[in-house]
């Protein structure tokens, strides 16, 4: 946020070199997924389409690419029910922890056995609660996951893949109810307009920078950005800078 300040303020001070409009977005909230509305509410009215081209940065080597860019993220909590009981008596429970267990060992062949090789795709599940006591079983476990693909047929061979493979594990443990899915923090995939970024690569190659400084394919992200459903409703071209 530093650095789009101080381009701001160097633009605004040298207005007389250039024309144009430039927006500056300072988004709040972007990990949470809330930064898009928050902006449409108060500066998004009245625009119609946007041409984002991202160019990241590193040790001031700048680059670009066009086409798919930054992937398209969702997240999804599963809850998946047991039969409470004594850890003394198993035979009376339905085990959620080992149903949550199966399931996640389950995922691992979604990506090697279910779509196209050479297709990027993750899957992760980053978090799994059940229970409150080391001598209890649960009555119900929660996972969360996300995903990260760049391309719809992908993206939906996953999520698909994802329920099935949760009902056929729910099914084999006996589990008493049907599991609930919830699907979050979706997100399009950021594909990059071709002449919006030959014309951003085109500026960063005018203002003396090196062959061995511009490239441009740099290769795809799996980051994900929200600003995405902004841009494609307004006519500025947005411009991402990664620094790593």
């Amino acid at each position: 946020m530093a650095c789009l300040l101080g381009a701001a303020q160097l633009l605004a001070d040298g207005s007389e070199h250039w024309n144009g409009t430039v927006i500056a977005l300072f988004q709040p909230a972007e990990q949470v997924g809330d930064g898009r509305q928050s902006i449409e509410r108060t500066v998004a009215n009245g625009r119609c389409r946007s041409h984002p081209a991202y160019v990241a940065r590193s040790d001031w080597v700048v680059g670009t690419r066009s086409g798919p860019v930054l992937s398209a993220p969702d997240s999804k909590r599963i809850i998946v029910h047991g039969r409470s009981g004594h850890r003394s008596m198993p035979q009376a429970t339905v085990d959620p922890v080992v149903l949550a267990a199966m399931t996640v060992a389950r995922f691992q062949t979604v990506i090697s056995r279910e779509t196209v090789p050479g297709e990027p795709g993750v899957l992760t599940v980053g978090r799994i609660v059940a229970g409150a006591k080391s001598n209890v079983i649960a009555d119900h476990a929660v996972l969360e996951l996300n995903v990260r693909t760049y391309s719809e047929s992908t993206r939906t061979a996953i999520l698909d893949a994802i329920d099935r493979i949760v009902t056929a594990e729910c099914q084999a443990s006996r589990s008493p109810k049907d599991p609930e899915f919830v699907l979050f923090d979706r997100f399009p995939l950021t594909d990059n307009d071709s002449d919006a970024t030959e014309r951003v690569a085109a500026a960063f190659a005018r203002i003396s920078l090196s062959a061995s400084r511009c490239c441009r394919c740099r290769p795809r992200v799996r980051t994900s950005v929200t600003l995405r459903p902004l841009w494609v409703c307004r006519t500025c071209i947005g411009v991402w800078r990664h620094r790593s």
